[in-house]
């Protein structure tokens, strides 16, 4: 079953569907969010499980919200990583999150005087990352795949395009998200 026909079961009235919907999106992403949670976001295997459960929770509540049925794959991810977010902010981990993953969504130009940066430059750049997967959630869940380090087959796989085609995508979405961020790097 794919995440269209899953979002459809989710958004519908019939509690059988509703039922069938939760069962299907367990299956679909309950072990990639614990390995997400445990290798792309460095938590125990508790704080994964826990983030994983809160995750699938919020899906399925909150699956009405998404309006366009092929963007809810890339929304399910948007919501395990919004949910990782907030527990490193929650537990004071998440600025060594940033400093350890900051170079995988920005090129070296970009990133070349973060190395004296305050605390307001890192929110200002993860509230800036965050409106732009709101806006644009093809490009995060993409750039997302990247962070992860899946390589560019893999991604282009996810994404329905050639690996050449990925990588411009990519590219583009890199220079899309520096409209997001520039003035972050401006702050003094």
């Amino acid at each position: 079953m794919d995440f269209k026909e899953i979002h459809g079961l989710l958004i519908s009235q019939n509690n059988a569907d509703l039922e069938s919907g939760a069962e299907a999106i367990f299956i679909a992403l309950n072990k990639a969010l614990i390995k997400h949670f445990e290798g792309q976001w460095r938590l125990a295997n508790q704080e994964a499980l826990d983030l994983n459960q809160e995750s699938l929770i919020t899906i399925i509540k909150k699956a009405a919200m998404v309006n366009e049925p092929e963007k809810f794959e890339a929304w399910c991810w948007t919501v395990a990583k919004n949910k990782a977010r907030d527990y490193l902010r929650k537990t004071k981990r998440e600025k060594e999150f940033i400093e350890f993953n900051s170079d995988k969504y920005v090129d070296e130009s970009t990133i070349e005087n973060m190395d004296n940066v305050e605390s307001d430059n890192d929110d200002c750049v993860r509230e800036g990352y965050e409106r732009f997967a709101l806006k644009n959630p093809n490009h995060g869940y993409a750039l997302d795949l990247q962070q992860d380090g899946y390589p560019i087959k893999d991604i282009a796989i996810r994404i329905d395009r050639t690996p050449a085609a990925t990588k411009e995508y990519l590219s583009q979405c890199r220079k899309k998200l520096k409209t997001y961020i520039k003035h972050c790097m401006e702050l003094d």
